[in-house]
């Protein structure tokens, strides 16, 4: 039986893919970092989401780096750096979707995306949890905002985009178990001797 803190993917492949996710964090850091401090991000109404924008941009672009040179000094070990990076990518850019408008910006997929990514390197369970958290912010978010259409149709749309969510955990993880026995399979040695 496996522990619950047991490496769902090879310790390796994690560590490969969060210098990958490290790359993206860097090149995705001073996007987010311009649109905060520029007229688009100056602009946006009520005035305290200008502040939000570019203090979760600050914060994303502070994470990004400590993620980077924590991983490269290798002091934690990748699937814990994994777990918490994600964690911290999750929530940094949920504030950024409530600040550009919530379910309506196009961000919604870049969510998706991380809940991707940890359904691949980390355990299900965890992986649902992040999706079960974001399900529960994109309602909330979706509740709270300025309401231009009913109230229904954004909490309804906030749902949909939990279901889906739920729906990207399952389908990495799936996909991830497939990727890891084939890799176990190839690995294994053959059992036909020559004919």
């Amino acid at each position: 039986m496996r522990s619950a803190h047991a490496p769902v993917a090879d310790i390796d492949i994690v560590r490969r893919a969060l210098y990958y996710l490290s790359g993206f964090r860097i090149l995705l850091a001073p996007i987010l970092l311009g649109l905060a401090f520029s007229r688009f991000g100056l602009d946006l109404t009520p005035a305290y989401k200008t502040f939000l924008l570019q203090a979760a941009a600050l914060t994303y672009l502070g994470a990004a780096i400590v993620f980077i040179i924590v991983l490269l000094r290798q002091s934690t070990p990748a699937n814990e750096l994994a777990s918490f990076s994600l964690a911290t990518d999750l929530i940094v850019i949920g504030l950024i979707l409530h600040c550009f408008g919530g379910i309506e910006s196009g961000l919604v997929i870049l969510i998706l995306f991380y809940i991707g990514i940890s359904g691949l390197l980390l355990p299900l369970q965890t992986a649902l949890l992040f999706a079960s958290l974001v399900a529960i912010g994109l309602v909330i978010d979706a509740i709270v905002a300025p309401q231009q259409f009913s109230i229904t149709a954004k909490v309804a749309q906030a749902g949909l985009y939990g279901i889906a969510g739920f729906v990207t955990a399952l389908a990495s993880a799936l996909l991830g178990r497939w990727g890891r026995e084939y890799q176990l399979l190839s690995r294994s040695e053959p059992t036909i001797g020559p004919l």
